[in-house]
């Protein structure tokens, strides 16, 4: 394992807490999912995140031209007023559903329904039954699903040393299938690190003012660090393993922004 830098217990450590569970308290390889393995094949996908780097950059059309648009933490149709510059598809979604989160799916199952498939890309061992209860609702809602085992995740917080934000989980999940390239945009890793304004206005606002007060919303629509879970998540450990990562990984890309700061 790399030095771990989270404020949660190393993974290892809650294998072995939540070992009755997850069915062991060792980390496994991810299982392909049959149907999405063939969705992904041989295509270019756009990874496009809510970052305010995109703003004003007239990228839409491009992000739209990919074979396959997928969304970390989008879970909301994009506003038309954003599609200049963030794109108009959205096929999938990768989220980690967390106790909020959740309920705001609920809320947009319509949307939901319409992607060609949903994915949960973080550990749900917290809570389990509640988990179940709600990738029921999913799935009897028509909706696509498809949720890794948390023994597989927690191997890749080993393999990089933080517990992962959703975006990078993302990445690291897509790198398993059969994919020609995938292009980051709209991810800039909580403005690498220094937090602020970090996400469009329409997606902090679904955030904030749906987050049951764990996180708080105010006029200049600035994250702190504590409410992204600077200490969950550490940014600059991610960082740094994707900066090792494209040094191998010839089907990254990166967009203009990431280029510049990495």
């Amino acid at each position: 394992m790399s030095k771990w830098c989270s404020s949660s217990p190393p993974p290892q450590e809650q294998l072995r807490m939540y070992s009755s569970q997850i069915g062991g308290d060792t980390f496994i390889d991810y299982e392909k999912n049959e149907e999405l393995s063939e969705l992904l094949k041989g295509k270019k996908i756009a990874l496009v995140g809510p970052s305010t780097n995109l703003k004003d950059k007239k990228m839409g059309s491009f992000i739209d031209s990919f074979d396959l648009v997928i969304r970390p933490g989008q879970l909301t149709e994009i506003p038309k007023t954003e599609h200049e510059d963030y794109g108009s598809r959205t096929d999938i979604i990768f989220h980690s559903f967390n106790v909020w989160e959740k309920i705001i799916a609920l809320k947009n199952l319509d949307f939901l329904s319409s992607l060609k498939y949903v994915i949960g890309c973080m550990v749900c061992v917290y809570e389990c039954g509640e988990y179940k209860k709600f990738m029921n609702t999913l799935i009897d809602s028509g909706v696509k699903f498809h949720k890794p085992d948390d023994r597989y995740i927690f191997k890749n917080f080993d393999a990089v040393g933080t517990t992962l934000s959703c975006g990078f989980s993302s990445l690291l999940l897509l790198l398993n299938y059969d994919i020609d390239s995938v292009y980051l945009t709209g991810m800039d890793f909580y403005n690498m690190g220094k937090y602020g304004k970090v996400y469009r206005d329409d997606y902090y606002d679904t955030v904030t003012k749906n987050s049951m007060g764990f996180l708080g919303h105010n006029d200049s629509k600035n994250l702190s660090p504590s409410e992204a879970r600077t200490d969950l998540h550490d940014q600059p450990t991610q960082i740094e393993y994707l900066r090792e990562l494209l040094k191998t990984e010839t089907r990254i890309k990166l967009d203009e922004y990431l280029t510049e700061n990495l």
